[in-house]
């Protein structure tokens, strides 16, 4: 009787923990590691992934006082399966779509908010002051790439759009004149043109959308606690009150460039 009274006392204190907090020493987040600056692996052996979203979620992570691993878990496709079925706990930085939340709890705020512009030729580069002024145009995006809605909707109706598998292509698209535009995430696509060597593309200032990315949990993670969660919100809020999106995207602006300078052989 008296240990069942101890028990009971230790349970009500939280001086025992159940089995699912006990797993919950580490929580593991993957999202899409050819996504530079924000992630990328350094070599295609490395089981880790590097980048501003990375930094984030350490720094986050030791305010929320849990381990939080930024791993790589395989292609883009591969990792969503994996936190809907609770074997990634979290997505490492992910769009709020109403699929995803379906299997995942999105946490405010957002860790960073991406914007996707327009990226032009120097030699042909033309004022945007609204979507109208690409009319007439050709032009070009990654395939499977949504800019939101009210865009999509758009360029589905008006705009002559070419959709090509990768962003190395599209480029090379743009830097040939092939097209007129290229319309891509700002930050990523200055990360893709320094790995390419590309000289001759100027991005335009309009802000085509601007999206936020998240810090994400499965909801079949052992981590998705209400406890652990409130953690990681307020770790969030400090987070954003530091500026800590800005600071570790300058610190990986640097780190890719050292990628660079002394990537493997092979590496594209």
């Amino acid at each position: 009787m008296a240990t069942r009274t101890l028990l009971l006392l230790l349970l009500c204190f939280g001086l025992f923990s159940s089995p699912a907090q006990a797993q919950c020493l580490v929580l593991n987040a993957s999202s899409n590691a050819e996504y530079p600056p924000y992630l990328w692996r350094a070599n295609a052996d490395d089981s880790h992934l590097q980048g501003a979203l990375a930094l984030m979620l350490n720094s986050i992570g030791k305010s929320a006082n849990i381990k939080i691993h930024s791993i790589y878990a395989g292609p883009w496709a591969r990792v969503q399966k994996t936190v809907e079925q609770g074997q990634v706990d979290a997505f490492a930085g992910a769009f709020l779509t109403q699929q995803r939340l379906g299997y995942a709890d999105y946490l405010q705020p957002p860790l960073v908010q991406t914007t996707s512009k327009v990226w032009v030729h120097k030699e042909r580069s033309f004022t945007l002051n609204d979507l109208n002024d690409l009319k007439g145009r050709t032009g070009v995006s990654v395939i499977n790439n949504s800019f939101g809605q009210a865009f999509d909707d758009f360029a589905k109706a008006e705009l002559k759009m070419h959709q090509v598998s990768s962003v190395q292509q599209a480029l090379k698209m743009l830097e040939n004149k092939r097209v007129d535009y290229f319309i891509y995430e700002e930050q990523p696509g200055r990360a893709y043109i320094e790995q390419f060597q590309i000289q001759n593309l100027v991005l335009l200032p309009y802000v085509i959308s601007s999206e936020p990315l998240y810090l994400a949990l499965s909801k079949r993670s052992p981590c998705n606690t209400k406890a652990l969660k409130q953690q990681l919100i307020q770790a969030l809020q400090q987070a954003e009150q530091n500026h800590l999106a800005e600071h570790s995207l300058e610190a990986a602006r640097v780190l890719w460039r050292q990628h660079l300078a002394n990537k493997p052989p092979g590496y594209d």
